[in-house]
């Protein structure tokens, strides 16, 4: 069975995958003619809409990606072909992520940085500790709850919006995520981790901030396209929205004439939340099985449903 990565791995590593039975092919993102009749693809963002006709034998793409709105998804959805992604891999460096902004919020992370920065002694009044606060989690999937496992000892309340309500492990209470006009007044921190989707596109609003506590703080390590971003600095702008933590946006890099460089209420990460210096031995390990299985034919992990967004 023959297998294209354009995702660099050692010699040993590729060995493991060679010994489950699989001739495998290391490129760049370019492909050559031949490789065009693979069973397996591991990349990222080589599979397109030009040449997903070119691939006559390909059975399943391993992304090495949580996302995947890149794919094309409508020409997919017409195939057999299988499309598993990195679900879960990234979600314990990004759960500490989201305590991280929030404790840097809390504790004016910004101003303390400043004053080292100019050498000045000041004390920073607007400092404040996390126990009591209210934290409404927008999503419960994998990375809301390595979040919420971590914030559990702070004595904190957490809040989980999901489609249907169901019970998840280190939360408080679950609700659906129809019920969210109940939870905005009370909650201190709002944190998007909704995927990416047809129905999440522009979810957050100016006709759902204008329902936020001033005051609340905003964190978003999903994806950039569920915000409106012109309606989120207009709430930044009012007050509705105290401090945002925004790793991802809905174009990056972020344009340096954006107007958030320059608020003194937003955190700016470049799209590193899910950085770690395990990402790589966990994005193998989650390829490893998934190969295995595969050529098994066992059922897979992490399989995507392009009809649902994830």
């Amino acid at each position: 069975m023959k297998a294209v990565f354009t995702i660099k791995y050692t010699d040993e590593q590729i060995k493991t995958i060679e010994d489950l039975g699989y001739d495998v092919i290391v490129r760049n993102k370019f492909l050559n003619e031949e490789d065009y009749n693979c069973d397996v693809l591991h990349c990222f963002k080589t599979l397109t809409s030009e040449n997903l006709h070119k691939f006559v034998n390909l059975k399943l793409v391993q992304l090495a990606s949580i996302g995947f709105e890149h794919l094309p998804k409508e020409e997919l959805l017409k195939t057999d072909i299988k499309i598993s992604n990195q679900n879960g891999i990234y979600s314990k460096p990004i759960g500490e992520w989201i305590v991280y902004n929030i404790l840097q919020v809390m504790k004016n992370n910004k101003k303390i940085i400043e004053n080292q920065q100019l050498k000045k002694w000041e004390f920073i009044r607007d400092v404040d500790e996390l126990e009591g606060k209210t934290l409404l989690f927008l999503g419960t999937g994998s990375i809301a709850t390595e979040a919420a496992k971590r914030l559990s000892n702070f004595g904190v309340k957490i809040i989980g919006l999901n489609s249907n309500g169901r019970n998840v492990d280190f939360f408080d209470e679950c609700y659906s995520l129809s019920d969210i006009d109940r939870f905005l007044q009370i909650s201190d921190f709002i944190i998007n981790v909704l995927p990416a989707t047809d129905r999440t596109y522009n979810y957050i609003n100016k006709d759902l901030l204008k329902k936020f506590k001033k005051g609340t703080n905003f964190i978003n390590v999903s994806r950039g396209l569920v915000v409106n971003e012109d309606d989120l600095l207009w709430a930044l702008r009012e007050g509705i929205i105290k401090n945002a933590c925004l790793d991802v946006f809905v174009n990056e890099p972020l344009n340096i004439s954006s107007p958030f460089w320059d608020m003194e209420n937003v955190y700016i990460s470049p799209h590193i939340s899910w950085s770690s210096s395990k990402k790589n031995e966990r994005v193998f390990e989650n390829l490893y099985d998934n190969m295995k299985n595969f050529i098994e034919n066992k059922p897979l992990k992490n399989i995507v449903d392009l009809k649902k967004g994830y």
